[in-house]
């Protein structure tokens, strides 16, 4: 067993990588633990997580854009008053 590990090692450059270097091959994860097969290319080309993006997908298809799009009223500006100045003494 000790010698299967150290051949899958082998087979990379480098154990941590960004997301780009584990996904083309160059590193075995990320330092955040994410392999080759947790990782999939986004329709804008992004290299993102194949579980957040699984998620992403069911809330979109839940809820929408119905609280991003809604336009939320502002909130007034408070007018500050200012401070009356301190009159000098001689």
């Amino acid at each position: 067993m000790g010698d299967e590990q150290q051949q899958e090692e082998q087979k990379f450059e480098r154990r941590y990588g960004t997301r780009d270097e584990v996904y083309s091959g160059v590193a075995r994860c990320t330092r955040g633990g994410l392999t080759r097969d947790k990782l999939v290319l986004s329709r804008t080309g992004r290299i993102v997580s194949k579980l957040k993006s699984e998620q992403a997908r069911e809330n979109y298809k839940k809820y929408g854009f119905k609280k991003r799009v809604a336009e939320k009223p502002k909130p007034e500006k408070k007018k500050r008053k200012r401070k009356p100045r301190k009159k000098k003494v001689e």
